[in-house]
C-alpha cells in the first residue's frame, strides 16, 4: 500500500472530489484515478462511490477512513524520526481569517523557518468547520465553545476593549460610563447584542444604541476607525488601530463581564496526537505567553 495513494484518498474526502484531489496534490486526472484503484486493490473494497462528482464514501471508505489518517501519520512520524527533529508532511488548519492575517500568519512563518520541509494548509472562515469530515489536524476557535469530544488548549484569553476614533471623541466627549453607551452611536456584532462590562466592582449589562449591526468584525473595527460608532473589540483586533492612534481606549478599567478564550483544538487521541500537531501547539502556547498585542492592549486611553 503506497503512501501516496492514501494521501490521495484522504485529500478527495477532505476536498469534496477526487478532481479537487488531484489538483492539490500535483496529479493529472488519469493519475488520480490510478492511484484510488490501486489503493482499492490493496483494501480489496470500493472506497468512493463514482456516480458523483461530489465526494461519496462507500460503507467500506467509512470504515478504512481513520485508519487510513493512522497509516499516514505513521508514515510521516517515521520519516521524521529517520531525519532528525525537522517535521515534515501537511499541516492542515482552520481558523478566523483575521485572525490569521493579524497574528497567526507571522507565527506560521516563524514555524516555518524551524521546519522548512512542512507544508501547511489552511481553511480560513468564522464558521465551525468539521475537523474530521475536512481532514484538519488543527482548529484555532475564537470565543465559546459547543461541547466538544475534541481535545482543546488555551492559548490566551479574548479580553475586549472599548474603542473609538479621535473624531468621534472630539464630537461627542469621553465615555464616561457604560450606560452612556445606550445613547451614543455603537457598531454591534450580532452575537453580542448585550455587553457586560465589569468596571470599579461593579457589573453594568447595557443593550447599545446600535447604529450599525453587523456579523463582521472587520466592519465593526472599520465603523470605529471612521468615526461612525464606538465599538466594543477583541484586543487582539484592535491593537494595531491603538498602536497608530487611529483609535483610542474609552472606560480603560472596564472588562468584559463574559470571559472569553482563544483555543486551540484538535481530533486526535490523547495518544495518537501527531508530532507536527503536538509541537505546533508547543510552539503556540510559547507565542501567547505573553500575547503578541498586550503592550498595546494594556495601554490607557490618550489624553
Amino acid at each position: 500500500m503506497r503512501s501516496e495513494d492514501v494521501r490521495l484518498f484522504l485529500a478527495a474526502v477532505a476536498s469534496g472530489s477526487v478532481a479537487a484531489a488531484a489538483r492539490r496534490e500535483g496529479l493529472s486526472g488519469s493519475g488520480a484515478a490510478r492511484s484510488l484503484e490501486r489503493l482499492e486493490t490493496d483494501v480489496g473494497a470500493r472506497l468512493l462511490h463514482r456516480s458523483t462528482r461530489s465526494r461519496a464514501l462507500t460503507e467500506e471508505g467509512v470504515r478504512f477512513l481513520p485508519y487510513a489518517r493512522r497509516l499516514l501519520e505513521l508514515v510521516t512520524s517515521a520519516a521524521d524520526f529517520v531525519h532528525g527533529q525537522g517535521l515534515s508532511g501537511r499541516l492542515r488548519l482552520t481558523a478566523s481569517s483575521t485572525f490569521a492575517r493579524l497574528h497567526l500568519g507571522p507565527m506560521l512563518a516563524a514555524f516555518a523557518q524551524r521546519h522548512p520541509e512542512l507544508r501547511f494548509e489552511l481553511q480560513l472562515t468564522d464558521r465551525a468547520v468539521d475537523l474530521v469530515g475536512s481532514g484538519l489536524d488543527l482548529a484555532i476557535r475564537i470565543g465559546p465553545l459547543a461541547n466538544s469530544a475534541f481535545k482543546l488548549t488555551k492559548l490566551v484569553e479574548d479580553r475586549r476593549v472599548l474603542c473609538v476614533a479621535p473624531s468621534y471623541r472630539a464630537r461627542f466627549g469621553p465615555i464616561e460610563k457604560p450606560e452612556d453607551l445606550v445613547r451614543l452611536p455603537c457598531a454591534v456584532l450580532s452575537r453580542d447584542e448585550t455587553w457586560l462590562f465589569e468596571e470599579k466592582g461593579r457589573s453594568v449589562q447595557v443593550r447599545p444604541h446600535s447604529l450599525i449591526w453587523t456579523d463582521h468584525g472587520d466592519f465593526t473595527l472599520k465603523a470605529a476607525e471612521e468615526g461612525m460608532a464606538a465599538a466594543w473589540i477583541s484586543e487582539w483586533h484592535a491593537a494595531d488601530a491603538l498602536a497608530s492612534g487611529r483609535l483610542v481606549r474609552e472606560l480603560p478599567q472596564a472588562r468584559s463581564g463574559l470571559k472569553s478564550w482563544i483555543h486551540a483544538l484538535h481530533p486526535f487521541p490523547r495518544d495518537e496526537v501527531p508530532e507536527r500537531v503536538r509541537r505546533f501547539l508547543d510552539f503556540l502556547v510559547e507565542r501567547f505567553d505573553p500575547p503578541p498585542w498586550a503592550p498595546v492592549a494594556e495601554a490607557e486611553a490618550g489624553p
